[in-house]
């Protein structure tokens, strides 16, 4: 839970975790400061947000590392524990903070002004206005990344550039969600909408933590010359994700599901002494309502 060192982790994707934990870690404080004190809070919210976009950006100048990290993939994928600048900019949570916390602000408001009660508060016109300046705000952040290599290295530019481009895009994606809850998105509601995306939430992390090791076993499996034209590349990307789906729901079903009932039957059974609900994806939960079964 320590360990965001690149050369000693099991698996390339498994920086994550430690990373993930120490976040939580972090919101945790910032959830006990703002319980003592609302604007203590607040200030130490503000203080960490803008270390997480200094400290990158610092580190960026300091040893001279490139705005985007370039990779030959085929090499990366055999020897990318010897990728040494992952764990100065990459890797550590201090790199991940401005996204993260840009997602707690994100709660906090949506708790605070709660979407049921504010629906379609914001006027269609500026919904579909904000999502489209947030949509240009990502295609920024993917392009000014091109840009800036063609360009040539500039130290501070890529210091700049390291340090906003997390916080930049994380709020971009806020902001799209903001419109659709308290405001009129037509096409892009319907899109998030999709009644696909229940399930595929669930898998999702799985997702995450299996598809290197799918797309790791197609390319050391490789004893030819691979051709990379649309096809290519969009059979390979089909058969990751299906294959990545299927053993995602294997280590749902086997794994986090049997994981999460125990939990809960550990904790919450002895809390409150009461029959935990069953929810609609299988796992049982605590949500603070009292449910009995109809006789």
């Amino acid at each position: 839970m320590v360990n965001f060192d690149i050369k000693h982790s099991c698996q390339a994707i498994t920086w994550y975790v430690p990373c993930d934990y120490h976040l939580t870690i972090l919101g945790t404080l910032i959830f006990f400061f703002y319980q003592k004190k609302r604007k203590l809070g607040y200030t130490v919210f503000v203080a960490v947000l803008l270390l997480s976009m200094i400290v990158p950006g610092v580190l960026t100048y300091w040893l001279n590392f490139q705005a985007v990290i370039l990779l030959e993939f085929g090499k990366h994928i055999m020897n990318y524990r010897d990728t040494w600048q992952f764990n100065y900019i990459y890797t550590p949570f201090y790199s991940r903070g401005s996204p993260y916390l840009v997602g707690i602000a994100m709660g906090y408001l949506t708790t605070i002004y709660k979407p049921a009660d504010y629906r379609k508060c914001v006027p269609k016109t500026w919904s579909i206005i904000a999502t489209a300046v947030s949509v240009c705000a990502m295609l920024f952040t993917m392009s000014i990344a091109y840009i800036i290599v063609c360009r040539g290295y500039d130290t501070l530019e890529a210091a700049i550039f390291v340090g906003t481009k997390r916080i930049l895009w994380s709020a971009a994606i806020c902001c799209i969600i903001g419109m659709c809850e308290y405001g009129t998105v037509p096409i892009v509601s319907n899109m998030l909408s999709w009644s696909a995306f229940t399930p595929l939430s669930r898998l999702s992390y799985g997702i995450y933590m299996v598809h290197p090791l799918v797309i790791q076993k197609f390319q050391l499996s490789q004893r030819s010359t691979h051709f990379f034209d649309f096809y290519c590349i969009f059979f390979s990307a089909v058969g990751a994700s299906v294959i990545s789906i299927g053993l995602s729901y294997a280590m749902w079903l086997f794994v986090e599901a049997p994981l999460i009932n125990i939990t809960n039957q550990l904790l919450f059974n002895k809390l409150n002494g009461a029959v935990g609900a069953t929810a609609t994806n299988g796992t049982q939960h605590r949500n603070g309502d009292t449910k009995t079964k109809s006789s």
